[in-house]
């Protein structure tokens, strides 16, 4: 078995564009030998080794009960901190996207960056809103 064998997807906004391909996510961290949930509340998440926080629109108050607590954050931190970046890096004309995996601290997009990554977007990724 893993040493990380507890995994926890959060993402707290249920009309969020990313919840259609969580079953999928899922599915591929469980064939790794995880155990894996999904949850939509801070107050569901349980004590375990990662969390994930994805699309989440709101700072959370409860103390993290896992190990690991990872963001996956739509800009090259520290620069781009805040809500909805991916859509401001559209909306601005970007085309090469960054994508950081950081440490979810107690100050928004602050945590140790552990990985940025960037992708290629045609520009008419943005949302329905």
């Amino acid at each position: 078995m893993r040493s990380f064998s507890k995994v926890q997807i959060l993402v707290d906004n249920v009309n969020s564009w990313i919840v259609p391909y969580l079953p999928n996510l899922a599915d591929q961290i469980k064939q790794l030998s995880y155990d894996v949930s999904i949850v939509h509340s801070e107050f569901d998440v349980v004590e375990g080794e990662i969390l994930f926080l994805l699309s989440c629109e709101k700072k959370f108050k409860k103390l993290f009960l896992n190990k690991c607590n990872l963001v996956v954050h739509g800009s090259a931190l520290p620069r781009g901190r805040g809500w909805s970046p991916l859509s401001w890096l559209i909306l601005a004309g970007e085309k090469k996207i960054p994508l950081t995996l950081f440490e979810a601290t107690d100050e928004i997009d602050a945590g140790m960056v552990y990985k940025q990554i960037y992708f290629e977007t045609s520009g008419l990724e943005l949302i329905d809103e």
